[in-house]
């Protein structure tokens, strides 16, 4: 699993050896699945899962992502891992979403 960032519009990894110009990609072996924490306008977090993180965030900054971040928009990917498995990464959404908003913060600053 990697885990990424938003950092100034682009898609940070905390491994050195991925970057925003060189995400992990998948292959025709293994579909890639991303957990992500959104913040919205008015300072709120959404959770959710993705293939694609650039076209996600297109989609909830258009209205059209959930009704959740419609109203609250515009709404930037501030965290995401990245997944092998869509179960694992629906499993890993089930669990931040039971974390306090707190826990949540710590999660997206890495401690």
């Amino acid at each position: 699993m990697e885990d990424g960032y938003w950092k100034n519009g682009e898609l940070a990894f905390k491994s050195p050896c991925i970057s925003s110009s060189n995400p992990p990609r998948a292959t025709t072996f293994e579909m890639q699945y991303f957990f992500y924490l959104a913040r919205c306008r008015d300072g709120s977090l959404y959770s959710g899962y993705t293939r694609n993180l650039f076209e996600r965030e297109k989609s909830h900054n258009s209205g059209k992502g959930a009704k959740y971040t419609a109203g609250r928009r515009p709404v930037e990917i501030i965290y995401s891992e990245n997944f092998t498995t869509k179960s694992d990464a629906l499993r890993r959404e089930a669990a931040v979403k039971k974390l306090s908003r707190v826990e949540k913060l710590k999660l997206i600053r890495g401690s």
